[in-house]
């Protein structure tokens, strides 16, 4: 897909970089956040965009045309493993222990199958064009679906109802820009690597305003 200057180095540094600064500026200001209400959820949900933010330098690098396979190994275990940490974020809201804790097994299970898919599989150049745009080994990519499919599901899910009892229109925004960031992954496997960083970009503003 031919998306002009962001089809170019220049545009990929450009758009990577500012998504990084907006998403480092929201990690920084979810933390403090977290620090003041001393809540699981704010934690939870400042680790993720901490994590989200480290993806998004990781781009930056790979605009700049430096990468390895070690690096893409990492970047591909932590896009998927951020939208489960926000997930464990809004399970906080959750009233029964039972399902948090039942959350909290499925997270370790699959966050472990996730690293030892990723450690073991052969990765080979996945960065074209100063972009992640290859298709990664299957277990990478099942173990990826595994998590991200039920992570956006049950955070969408939560925002919704907090949406009908509070009727907040910001949890409009969290309930978009979450779904944006999880389907940034599938726009990449859908051989939309331009896209993954427009999705990005508009998924972290929405964030900013749900989340400010």
């Amino acid at each position: 897909m031919d998306l002009g200057f962001l089809s170019t180095q220049l545009g990929t540094i450009s758009i990577t970089s500012v998504t990084f600064i907006l998403s480092l500026v929201l990690a920084v200001a979810m933390t403090l956040k977290s620090r003041r209400s001393h809540l699981a959820s704010h934690v939870f949900w400042a680790i993720g965009l901490w994590v989200f933010a480290i993806t998004v330098l990781i781009e930056v690098v790979f605009s700049a045309g430096l990468y390895s396979g070690l690096i893409e190994k990492v970047y591909l275990a932590l896009v998927a493993v951020l939208v489960e940490v926000l997930a464990l974020g809004s399970m906080q809201l959750v009233r029964s222990r039972a399902l948090r804790f039942s959350y909290y097994g499925f997270f370790v299970l699959s966050t472990g199958y996730l690293f030892y898919g990723t450690a073991v599989s052969s990765v080979g150049s996945l960065v074209s064009n100063y972009i992640m745009s290859g298709i990664p080994p299957l277990p990478v990519t099942i173990a990826s679906a595994a998590i991200t499919v039920p992570a956006t599901a049950v955070l969408i899910a939560i925002a919704a109802i907090n949406f009908a009892r509070t009727k907040r229109k910001r949890m409009l925004c969290v309930i978009a820009g979450i779904a944006l960031v999880a389907a940034a992954g599938s726009l990449y496997i859908a051989q939309f690597p331009s896209m993954l960083y427009i999705a990005e970009f508009i998924g972290i503003l929405l964030l900013w305003f749900g989340f400010g």
